[in-house]
């Protein structure tokens, strides 16, 4: 979560050195993809996964629909504001795996997530505003969420983690061509100016989305949906705190919704991750 969370500024960066969404947002998972895959490729079950379409679905909904659409949120809003939109996604996760694969929450998680979902609702009364970068966030913390629970749905941890995040890191980055054809076609298109520009990305790639990815797909699997969703409650608070390290004005309201999201996580902790039932 806190690799996550930093990844909100650094992709704010990256994009402020090339304006070109597309292309960085591809680069970041086509380099994370190849390391991946050198590591990967003699791995049991390797070749296996490439061609079993519900890896194209997790790759379509996690990689590519999140991080194209909170990508592009992030040209119309700010960092910390994007990360605390990470707030919906505990919820979202929690109440699809009660729903969708009978994974009842316990008490404490239930507790924590109440407490979460209330900083939302204390921001949201304060100044919450509906403009185009809150919209493609909250879209993007939706596909995340999707991409959560298929991965629980289909018993990801029978798989090797690593062959799991190569293979959705790869499909992810091959299935936003077409919106690096579309940049292209638009002239909007273009490559970091100097090696200094890139750096970012190479920064997302390697430091941020490769640890990630491996260590998310390997926790997501193992646990049942609201303890993976409860961590991911910390998004908002961790995120804020390295938006504003980074030079964002600080505003009250953003750092108390964070803090209550926080307390969340600790609230929800005191239970069990395995106290769950099943229907």
């Amino acid at each position: 979560m806190a690799l996550w969370s930093a990844g909100y500024p650094a992709t704010s960066w990256a994009l402020h050195a090339s304006g070109s969404v597309a292309v960085i947002t591809t680069m970041r998972f086509g380099i994370a993809a190849a390391v991946l895959v050198v590591l990967t490729y003699r791995r049991p079950g390797f070749r296996e996964a490439w061609c079993r379409f519900d890896m194209v679905i997790l790759a379509a909904s996690g990689i590519t629909l999140y991080y194209a659409l909170s990508s592009v949120g992030l040209l119309y809003t700010t960092p910390g504001t994007a990360a605390l939109l990470g707030a919906l996604l505990p919820v979202l996760i929690a109440f699809g795996g009660w729903g969708l694969l009978g994974e009842r929450p316990s008490l404490p998680t239930l507790a924590g997530l109440t407490v979460a979902v209330a900083g939302v609702a204390l921001i949201a009364a304060a100044q919450w505003r509906f403009d185009l970068g809150v919209v493609l966030n909250a879209a993007a913390v939706t596909a995340y969420a999707s991409y959560a629970l298929l991965l629980r749905k289909s018993r990801g941890d029978r798989r090797d983690p690593l062959v799991v995040a190569a293979v959705t890191a790869s499909w992810g980055a091959l299935l936003m061509l077409p919106w690096v054809a579309w940049e292209i076609a638009s002239g909007r298109a273009g490559l970091p100016p100097t090696p200094t520009d890139a750096l970012p990305v190479l920064l997302l790639a390697c430091g941020i989305t490769i640890p990630t990815l491996l260590l998310y797909t390997y926790a997501a699997a193992k646990l049942p949906a609201a303890a993976s969703a409860l961590a991911t409650a910390a998004i908002p608070a961790l995120g804020y705190l390295f938006a504003v390290a980074l030079g964002e004005p600080w505003e009250p309201l953003k750092a108390l919704g964070g803090a209550i999201a926080l307390l969340g996580v600790v609230v929800g902790s005191t239970g069990s991750p395995k106290d769950v039932s099943l229907r």
